[in-house]
Protein backbone atom coordinates (compact mmCIF):
# COMPACT_ATOMS: atom_id res chain seq x y z
CA UNK A 1 0.00 0.00 0.00
CA UNK A 2 1.32 3.77 -0.92
CA UNK A 3 1.99 6.51 1.68
CA UNK A 4 -1.23 8.21 1.92
CA UNK A 5 -0.63 11.83 -0.45
CA UNK A 6 -4.33 13.47 0.87
CA UNK A 7 -6.84 13.80 2.91
CA UNK A 8 -10.38 13.75 2.60
CA UNK A 9 -12.27 16.11 5.07
CA UNK A 10 -15.48 15.43 4.69
CA UNK A 11 -17.75 12.11 4.35
CA UNK A 12 -19.13 10.68 0.70
CA UNK A 13 -22.45 10.97 0.33
CA UNK A 14 -22.71 7.04 -0.03
CA UNK A 15 -21.14 4.35 -1.05
CA UNK A 16 -22.12 2.06 -3.93
CA UNK A 17 -24.76 -0.52 -3.12
CA UNK A 18 -25.40 1.28 -0.02
CA UNK A 19 -29.46 1.38 0.54
CA UNK A 20 -30.86 4.48 0.87
CA UNK A 21 -33.83 3.88 3.40
CA UNK A 22 -33.99 1.17 5.75
CA UNK A 23 -35.97 -1.83 5.73
CA UNK A 24 -37.52 -0.73 2.08
CA UNK A 25 -36.38 -3.22 0.00
CA UNK A 26 -37.37 -6.23 -1.34
CA UNK A 27 -35.44 -8.93 -1.96
CA UNK A 28 -35.00 -12.07 -3.74
CA UNK A 29 -36.87 -14.97 -2.13
CA UNK A 30 -34.11 -17.44 -2.80
CA UNK A 31 -29.97 -16.51 -1.12
CA UNK A 32 -27.95 -16.74 -4.23
CA UNK A 33 -24.65 -17.11 -4.41
CA UNK A 34 -21.73 -14.93 -6.07
CA UNK A 35 -20.25 -16.75 -9.00
CA UNK A 36 -16.80 -18.04 -9.37
CA UNK A 37 -15.70 -14.03 -10.57
CA UNK A 38 -17.82 -12.99 -7.27
CA UNK A 39 -20.18 -9.80 -7.76
CA UNK A 40 -19.88 -6.29 -7.12
CA UNK A 41 -21.93 -4.40 -4.64
CA UNK A 42 -24.14 -1.18 -6.58
CA UNK A 43 -24.40 -3.53 -9.62
CA UNK A 44 -26.87 -5.88 -11.38
CA UNK A 45 -26.54 -9.32 -11.48
CA UNK A 46 -28.17 -12.07 -13.67
CA UNK A 47 -28.46 -16.02 -12.59
CA UNK A 48 -25.50 -18.12 -14.16
CA UNK A 49 -26.06 -21.51 -15.85
CA UNK A 50 -25.20 -22.82 -12.50
CA UNK A 51 -27.73 -21.26 -10.42
CA UNK A 52 -25.56 -18.37 -8.89
CA UNK A 53 -25.44 -14.56 -9.36
CA UNK A 54 -23.10 -13.22 -12.16
CA UNK A 55 -22.48 -9.73 -13.36
CA UNK A 56 -22.23 -11.16 -16.83
CA UNK A 57 -25.84 -10.28 -19.00
CA UNK A 58 -27.20 -13.69 -19.46
CA UNK A 59 -28.58 -13.72 -23.12
CA UNK A 60 -30.48 -10.79 -22.95
CA UNK A 61 -32.66 -10.87 -19.87
CA UNK A 62 -33.56 -8.31 -17.66
CA UNK A 63 -31.05 -8.34 -14.56
CA UNK A 64 -32.43 -10.42 -11.35
CA UNK A 65 -31.70 -7.42 -9.18
CA UNK A 66 -29.04 -4.99 -7.67
CA UNK A 67 -26.87 -6.26 -5.23
CA UNK A 68 -26.83 -4.47 -1.87
CA UNK A 69 -23.92 -3.37 0.05
CA UNK A 70 -23.25 -5.77 2.63
CA UNK A 71 -20.65 -5.53 5.36
CA UNK A 72 -19.91 -9.19 6.18
CA UNK A 73 -17.50 -10.55 3.78
CA UNK A 74 -13.76 -10.96 5.06
CA UNK A 75 -10.82 -8.88 3.78
CA UNK A 76 -8.21 -11.58 4.95
CA UNK A 77 -5.04 -9.10 3.86
CA UNK A 78 -5.17 -6.99 6.40
CA UNK A 79 -2.74 -4.26 4.28
CA UNK A 80 -5.03 -4.32 1.73
CA UNK A 81 -7.85 -2.02 0.46
CA UNK A 82 -11.26 -2.49 1.04
CA UNK A 83 -13.61 -2.90 -2.17
CA UNK A 84 -17.22 -3.68 -2.73
CA UNK A 85 -16.95 -7.00 -4.24
CA UNK A 86 -18.93 -10.13 -2.62
CA UNK A 87 -16.00 -13.26 -2.85
CA UNK A 88 -17.03 -16.20 -5.03
CA UNK A 89 -19.46 -18.61 -3.16
CA UNK A 90 -20.54 -16.17 -0.97
CA UNK A 91 -24.67 -15.44 -0.38
CA UNK A 92 -25.29 -11.89 -2.09
CA UNK A 93 -28.19 -9.68 -0.88
CA UNK A 94 -30.03 -9.19 -4.09
CA UNK A 95 -32.50 -6.30 -4.00
CA UNK A 96 -35.44 -6.49 -6.49
CA UNK A 97 -36.96 -2.80 -5.76
CA UNK A 98 -36.26 0.17 -3.07
CA UNK A 99 -33.87 2.73 -3.04
CA UNK A 100 -30.09 2.60 -3.65
CA UNK A 101 -26.51 4.16 -4.49
CA UNK A 102 -24.98 3.34 -7.98
CA UNK A 103 -22.62 5.04 -9.62
CA UNK A 104 -23.40 6.11 -12.95
CA UNK A 105 -20.80 5.46 -16.16
CA UNK A 106 -23.11 8.42 -17.98
CA UNK A 107 -24.35 11.56 -16.89
CA UNK A 108 -27.50 11.15 -15.18
CA UNK A 109 -30.47 13.44 -14.94
CA UNK A 110 -33.66 13.10 -12.64
CA UNK A 111 -35.87 10.68 -13.99
CA UNK A 112 -34.01 9.11 -16.48
CA UNK A 113 -34.21 5.50 -17.18
CA UNK A 114 -31.26 3.13 -15.68
CA UNK A 115 -29.87 0.80 -17.83
CA UNK A 116 -27.92 -2.52 -16.72
CA UNK A 117 -25.06 -2.89 -18.93
CA UNK A 118 -23.61 -6.52 -20.33
CA UNK A 119 -20.86 -6.25 -16.97
CA UNK A 120 -23.61 -5.20 -14.49
CA UNK A 121 -22.58 -1.32 -14.37
CA UNK A 122 -24.83 1.30 -14.98
CA UNK A 123 -25.62 3.78 -17.41
CA UNK A 124 -28.84 6.09 -17.61
CA UNK A 125 -30.83 7.70 -20.92
CA UNK A 126 -34.41 8.72 -21.53
CA UNK A 127 -37.08 6.09 -20.95
CA UNK A 128 -36.92 3.83 -24.28
CA UNK A 129 -33.81 4.98 -25.43
CA UNK A 130 -31.17 2.56 -27.43
CA UNK A 131 -28.43 2.50 -24.95
CA UNK A 132 -25.85 -0.20 -26.62
CA UNK A 133 -24.63 -3.17 -24.39
CA UNK A 134 -27.11 -2.18 -22.32
CA UNK A 135 -30.65 -3.40 -21.49
CA UNK A 136 -33.73 -1.02 -19.95
CA UNK A 137 -34.66 -1.94 -16.01
CA UNK A 138 -37.34 -0.61 -13.98
CA UNK A 139 -35.57 1.54 -12.05
CA UNK A 140 -35.49 5.45 -12.39
CA UNK A 141 -32.90 8.03 -11.46
CA UNK A 142 -33.33 10.20 -8.06
CA UNK A 143 -30.89 12.52 -7.98
CA UNK A 144 -28.92 14.11 -11.01
CA UNK A 145 -25.06 13.63 -11.14
CA UNK A 146 -21.94 13.49 -13.25
CA UNK A 147 -20.48 10.67 -15.35
CA UNK A 148 -18.87 8.52 -12.51
CA UNK A 149 -20.53 9.77 -9.78
CA UNK A 150 -22.66 8.48 -7.06
CA UNK A 151 -26.48 8.81 -7.90
CA UNK A 152 -29.73 7.20 -6.02
CA UNK A 153 -32.03 5.19 -8.08
CA UNK A 154 -35.49 3.64 -7.16
CA UNK A 155 -38.08 1.29 -8.93
CA UNK A 156 -40.96 2.55 -6.37
CA UNK A 157 -43.81 3.74 -8.08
Amino acid sequence: MALQTSVVTAAPVAVPGMAATPDQSVYTPLNYLADSDGVVAGTFVWLDSDGNLTNTQVASTLPVGLVERVLNYPIYNIAAEGDNTVPATYPVTCAVKGDYYVVTATAATVGQAVFAMTDGTIKTDASGATVTGGIETSWRVKTAGDADSIILISNWA
